[in-house]
């Protein structure tokens, strides 16, 4: 257990791209926390755009093709949603169903990606997490999407 302690605070064990993809995790995070603050729904899903792209970066250099397959759909879910005040078919319900599916299927395919076995039921919580999300950034109101943040936060 030590050991393991250690190796996970050992930052001298990071190689350029572990550097990388944690600052673009901070992008990320930055960018999602800056996106609740907004009071306008579009520049709420601006932010959560680039935090979108950022969280697909880090994924991207982690190596983590779970995270990353999940988060390109979020990232297609989001630009969906800037369009849906300008156009009526991005207003359609059918993308609910789409976004869900998709990461319904993305989270089983993450299932079998994942090579340890104790991790492959865990895929189950960032699926609930996408889709908790997909409802949340439909919502108009920036009040009601930071109330919603509070149930997807925790998967």
């Amino acid at each position: 257990m030590d050991n393991l302690i250690l190796t996970w605070t050992s930052f001298s064990s990071w190689g350029t791209l572990d550097w990388i993809a944690q600052a673009f995790g901070l992008l990320a995070v930055i960018s999602y926390v800056i996106s609740y603050l907004q009071k306008d729904s579009q520049k709420t899903l601006y932010f959560q755009l680039s935090g979108s792209i950022f969280w697909c970066l880090n994924f991207l250099f982690l190596g983590a093709v779970a995270g990353l397959v999940l988060n390109i759909i979020g990232t297609l879910r989001v630009i969906v949603y800037l369009f849906r005040k300008k156009y009526a078919w991005a207003r359609h319900y059918a993308w609910y169903i789409v976004f869900i599916t998709l990461f319904v299927l993305g989270g089983i395919l993450s299932m079998f990606l994942t090579e340890d076995p104790t991790l492959k039921w865990t895929a189950i919580l960032p699926i609930c997490a996408f889709i908790l999300t997909t409802i949340q950034l439909s919502l108009t109101s920036t009040f009601k999407i930071r109330l919603f943040v509070l149930l997807s936060t925790p998967f």
